[in-house]
């Protein structure tokens, strides 16, 4: 073998070998934060406390770690497709979001926010027709007082859909 083969072997082993996948990360994010809220929809109990407008049904597809199922959201108006509240357990704090997206068609979104700011929060949104973990950026600031509201968006004046699997939301101090 020359050297010209040997070094573009050994460049592509070093870059295949540098290569992360989100997907099987196990890293708490942000550091030194509290896991409050995590839902893989494997099962129908995982749906338990979520109101919808929409069609909101488990099916067998879930990104690598995520089990075996996720949750398919599609709708058109009205809006949100699927909500829930989820219990800060009278902490205040800096609240972050992640999860896993598939788009299916046209794309859509979750948002964690405050009934009392409902229109402000974090969200993400899931373009890509592949598996990928979304995270929000930033933080959502919320009070003892307040309550957090988790929502899903699949379409709107376009009907659209998307898959959602392994909601966390963390708090930090």
């Amino acid at each position: 073998m020359n050297r010209v083969t040997t070094l573009a072997m050994s460049l592509l082993a070093l870059s295949v070998s540098a290569c992360k996948d989100l997907s099987t990360e196990t890293d708490e994010w942000p550091l030194n934060s509290e896991l409050i809220y995590y839902n893989s929809f494997e099962s129908k109990a995982d749906t338990i406390g979520w109101r919808t407008l929409a069609s909101f049904e488990l099916v067998l597809d879930a990104p690598v770690g995520g089990g075996s199922q996720s949750v398919r959201v599609s709708g058109g108006c009205p809006v949100p497709h699927a909500t829930t509240r989820v219990n800060n357990h009278g902490k205040a704090g800096k609240y972050y979001l992640e999860c896993f997206g598939k788009n299916l068609a046209n794309g859509g979104s979750v948002q964690l926010n405050t009934p009392s700011e409902p229109f402000t929060g974090k969200v993400v949104h899931i373009s890509d027709t592949n598996w990928v973990r979304y995270r929000a950026e930033g933080s959502l600031e919320c009070s003892v007082n307040d309550t957090l509201q988790l929502t899903i968006h699949a379409g709107g004046d376009n009907p659209s859909a998307v898959l959602v699997d392994c909601i966390r939301i963390y708090r930090s101090n």
